[in-house]
């Protein structure tokens, strides 16, 4: 591949923007091209602004050790050098906010790691599995903002990645009513490691600063609905949480007490596990896990330092699973706080993302419009999100007939990134027949793209097989294309 698209970090030298740097580190799709941090760190290269906080289990990597950091408060600089940027900065809530509504209004996307947006109205909190259709919230940000690109998507708290997935399969047909969860939380979370957080050894802290609000108000808003220009939170299930900090390195453990309202057999709940897949296992994405939920049989699993590494660190593990004489049921649940829970499980969206299982795309018969201008779609069907490791950029056009595809004019999707950091990712669409007379130059003007070297991707069985580079020629018809697309405790 000959062009990779640009990718910040804002926040790069905390460790969830360490993980950021290890996880893009060769990179098929994107390049790391600038790293940013507070005003102490620019102008060092990275590997004087890290000095001895490297927390990462595998060496730096060699080829971001010279790179200059810039200013994070310099936005116009930052973002006039990356496609979109990574936001994992450890700075007061009202100031990341500002920050990042900066970074939008440049026209610079933001994937942001910290809780600082996470109850703006429009601005999406996603797990690929659970609500994937909140995404539809970002033309109402835009709107909001002023932008035409820019906008803020985040991630949930890391410690929901373990009990929320595990609860979701049971809502539908058993109407989860009450839940308790008591959180056993890693020391990466707070950014720590255990040289770093001498306290922490031999030791339980009973009290970990705005986590028990974020693990009642995050699942429900997690569990609710758009309605106009924003998305209301669920009334329930009602939640109650305590969270603590433990003396592991990485994985939070949940334990958690459920009632419901129409109450399943044992057997029941093992087999919605078992059974639940999301997008990322339907389309057998790369980076996500083949089974995303895993139970244990035995008493003593799951342990973080046995399982967090479950299919590298993007499943989560369950067990203990019995009745309870106050609730119903009481289980424990574990996942990798800063691969599933934070930089591997956060997601990059760009000029919205799409909504249904898939999107079949049949392109014919295209009508050109004035000096070339392509109009919008008509939707018949639409993409649902997914995890992945995926950069699929597809366009709007007006068709006349034979079009299955996904909503709205003018999007830019950009699919799940990471495996944990990764977040979603649309299968842009199963079969993709573009016509001769479509210009790339037209492609071009609908995408907002402005450099002559960007590329239209599609992707088959994880490879590269069709693109347009530079935009000036036209479309080559691709043999059978049968898919496209291919911190802080926060």
């Amino acid at each position: 591949m000959e062009k990779q698209y640009k990718v910040g970090i804002v926040g790069a030298t905390g460790m969830v923007g360490q993980r950021f740097v290890t996880l893009l580190e060769n990179h098929p799709w994107f390049k790391l091209t600038t790293l940013a941090a507070s005003g102490r760190s620019a102008g060092k290269t990275y590997e004087d602004a890290v000095g001895s906080r490297w927390a990462m289990t595998t060496p730096m990597p060699e080829s971001v050790k010279k790179m200059v950091v810039l200013d994070a408060a310099k936005v116009e600089e930052v973002a006039s050098q990356v496609d979109f940027i990574f936001c994992a900065v450890n700075m007061p809530k009202a100031e990341i906010k500002a920050l990042e509504e900066a970074y939008a209004k440049a026209e610079c996307p933001v994937v942001s790691n910290n809780s600082a947006n996470r109850f703006t109205p429009d601005v999406p909190m996603v797990v690929p599995e659970i609500n994937a259709d909140h995404i539809e919230i970002i033309p109402a940000q835009r709107k909001r903002l002023g932008t035409k690109r820019g906008f803020i998507a985040v991630k949930s708290n890391c410690s929901l990645q373990s009990y929320v997935p595990a609860l979701h399969p049971l809502m539908k047909d058993f109407g989860v009513s009450k839940a308790l969860v008591c959180t056993y939380q890693a020391i990466s979370g707070a950014g720590k490691t255990f040289d770093r957080m001498p306290e922490i050894v031999d030791n339980v802290i009973p009290y970990i600063g705005g986590e028990e609000e974020k693990s009642e108000r995050e699942p429900l808003k997690l569990w609710g609905h758009i309605e106009g220009d924003k998305i209301v939170s669920a009334d329930a299930p009602r939640f109650t949480a305590q969270c603590l900090r433990v003396p592991v390195s990485d994985g939070h453990m949940g334990a958690v007490f459920v009632r419901f309202a129409n109450k399943p057999s044992k057997d029941e709940i093992l087999k919605a596990w078992k059974e639940f897949h999301g997008p990322a296992q339907d389309l057998n994405l790369p980076s996500a896990p083949k089974q995303f939920l895993h139970y244990f049989e035995e008493n003593d699993r799951p342990q973080p330092k046995l399982d967090r590494m479950l299919e590298n660190g993007m499943a989560v593990s369950i067990g203990r699973l019995r009745e309870d004489n106050q609730y119903d049921y009481k289980f424990v649940c574990l996942s990798h706080n800063t691969l599933r829970g934070a930089a591997g499980g956060e997601l990059l969206l760009e000029r919205g993302v799409l909504r249904h299982e898939r999107c079949k795309v049949g392109l014919r018969h295209f009508r050109r419009r004035g000096s070339g201008s392509l109009g919008g779609l008509r939707q018949k069907g639409a993409v649902k999100m997914a995890l992945g490791i995926v950069f699929a950029v597809t366009i709007s056009h007006e068709v006349q007939k034979h079009i299955e595809v996904f909503q709205t004019q003018r999007r830019l999707l950009l699919g799940d990134l990471f495996a944990g950091v990764g977040g979603v990712v649309a299968r842009a669409a199963d079969k993709v027949h573009p016509p001769p007379d479509i210009r790339a130059d037209d492609v071009a003007e609908i995408l907002g793209i402005h450099k002559a070297d960007e590329r239209i991707l599609i992707w088959h069985d994880q490879r590269f097989v069709h693109g347009v580079h530079p935009l000036h020629g036209k479309f080559h018809r691709p043999p059978a294309v049968e898919h496209a697309g291919g911190g802080i405790d926060m």
